[in-house]
């Protein structure tokens, strides 16, 4: 009988069917799953069905594995901040208090030992990157400032709509962006402000030399306060022999601009 129905077999499979396809013809004729897998050497349709499901699920189980170490890592690496993560956004598509959510609150500055309270607050701004201290600035041009030098050491502009002027945004927008083509606006102080930042943000000098030329002969102590602060951020003396020796006309903001000793303190000082 097995001689018989193994040679019926081997007919089947030189006329080109499977395993499978045999296996089943067999079930129809009343053979059971055991005697076919006897046949075949342990084949039976059952135990190929099972095997199948079982690489499924081995699938399924590894693939939800990484998915769930890559969904933890994202997490992970996200910055946390107390009870909040802070997942970054298009700047320009926040509000204001949206973006000055993002900054701790700030008391009264301490600005012992500085020679204006503007210029106090205008440092701190920069150095802890925090532009509610601006807010605590109420002349013009220092709140431009103010914003300008959060926008430079961030180099972000979304902090720049906090700025109520639109000059002014304008000139944050241009330091954050490093686009020189923005600087040019009426306010004069703002400009040369705006000018210098890009300057040592671009390390290039040639920019207090175009502020130079744009500028009224008046507000030439403008472009040499942007020579100054050049050479103190490149460290290069040789660049406060572009001073002008003028001496500065009335009370202006940046005093003794136009020293040329002043300006290799500054340097020194770094």
């Amino acid at each position: 009988m097995n001689h018989d129905i193994q040679s019926w077999i081997n007919k089947q499979r030189v006329q080109g069917l499977t395993n499978e396809q045999i296996a089943n013809q067999l079930k129809q004729q009343g053979w059971t799953d055991n005697q076919i897998s006897q046949l075949f050497g342990g084949y039976s349709p059952s135990r190929q069905k099972n095997s199948l499901k079982k690489w499924i699920i081995i699938f399924v189980t590894v693939m939800v594995i990484i998915i769930i170490g890559v969904v933890t890592w994202v997490i992970l690496n996200l910055e946390v901040s107390g009870t909040k993560v802070n997942i970054e956004v298009n700047p320009n598509i926040l509000s204001v208090d949206k973006i000055l959510s993002q900054f701790k609150e700030v008391g009264e500055p301490n600005c012992t030992g500085y020679a204006t309270r503007e210029k106090c607050v205008i440092n701190l701004a920069k150095i802890e990157k925090n532009p509610r201290y601006c807010s605590k600035i109420v002349t013009g041009y220092d709140v431009d400032e103010c914003y300008m030098a959060v926008a430079y050491a961030l180099a972000r502009s979304d902090v720049c709509k906090l700025n109520p002027s639109s000059s002014g945004r304008q000139a944050c927008e241009a330091v954050a962006t490093r686009d020189i083509t923005k600087c040019n606006i009426d306010k004069v102080i703002t400009k040369s402000v705006c000018y210098t930042y890009i300057a040592k943000a671009t390390k290039n000098v040639d920019l207090c030399d175009d502020l130079k030329d744009s500028v009224a002969t008046a507000n030439q102590d403008w472009a040499n306060y942007c020579y100054k602060e050049m050479a103190a951020a490149m460290n290069d003396v040789r660049i406060c022999e572009k001073i002008k020796d003028d001496s500065l006309s009335g009370t202006d903001a940046w005093e003794n601009a136009n020293d040329y000793n002043f300006c290799q303190k500054a340097v020194e000082d770094g």
